[in-house]
């Protein structure tokens, strides 16, 4: 089974302010109840295979159209191979920028290291007495404490991102979750969507209204800087509808 599972070839929503393709990678260590991936999770083998060289040759064609490339999932850091297409994609010229749970430290280390990374968007689920259940699997928080760590000490650029389910995060949560990330690291809350999740009964939980995500919001910038909300999120197609929300405390 090949490791990667899904192609975009142009896309302006997936890096910010850069004009990307994006690839899908199979798999993941957590079985997140709210994921709207769940076929890349869960069952990888039932999706079609995109062959690593088609994909090299495809991007190579959009040299000087395309400013780079993001590596999504799943959990890219899982596969042995990244590496290599990642310096593959840097020998074209392009940026890459990686979407990761975090919990893959010592391979995240490495490519930080290596300077291969343009971007990096790392998710932080909820609060540590949750993350259990918002990872639908035991962690070891260690992990992710330690790709927290690095990314806040490398400089490579990058955000972490929270997406907003009711019960999981709530405004009890957001002060411990301010604390873990620290005063600047930068920090995306987003709208959860109810659609297609990995649990189906997700799907009937009701979003929080854009009163309740102005109130965690606020809550958050009270306590850091640099905190952001992207709203109206439809995982279905992968888009943002433009509506960015910075509101200050």
């Amino acid at each position: 089974m090949g490791w990667i599972k899904g192609f975009v070839g142009i896309s302006l929503i997936e890096y910010p302010g850069e004009v990307s393709a994006a690839v899908f990678t199979g798999g993941c260590p957590f079985r997140c109840p709210f994921c709207h991936n769940k076929e890349l999770v869960i069952d990888p083998a039932s999706l079609p295979d995109f062959d690593e060289e088609d994909i090299l040759a495809r991007l190579k064609k959009r040299a000087g159209f395309c400013d780079g490339v993001v590596i999504s999932g799943g959990e890219p850091l899982m596969y042995p191979g990244l590496e290599v297409f990642i310096r593959r994609l840097k020998e074209m010229g392009l940026l890459v920028k990686l979407d990761t749970n975090g919990y893959f430290p010592e391979q995240l280390d490495r490519l930080i290291q290596a300077k291969l990374l343009n971007f990096v968007s790392m998710d932080l689920k909820t609060s540590v007495k949750k993350y259990r259940t918002a990872a639908g699997v035991h962690v070891d928080w260690w992990r992710i404490e330690h790709a927290l760590t690095l990314l806040n000490k490398s400089t490579v650029d990058h955000e972490f991102r929270t997406t907003l389910v009711p019960g999981l995060v709530t405004l009890n949560d957001i002060p411990e979750m301010a604390m873990i990330l620290g005063h600047e690291a930068k920090w995306v809350l987003q709208q959860f969507r109810s659609q297609c999740t990995l649990d189906p009964s997700y799907a009937d939980i009701i979003p929080y209204s854009d009163i309740e995500i102005t109130a965690l919001l606020h809550l958050a910038q009270s306590l850091k800087s640099n905190v952001t909300a992207r709203l109206d999120f439809d995982p279905a197609q992968r888009q943002f509808n433009q509506k960015v929300v910075t509101i200050s405390a």
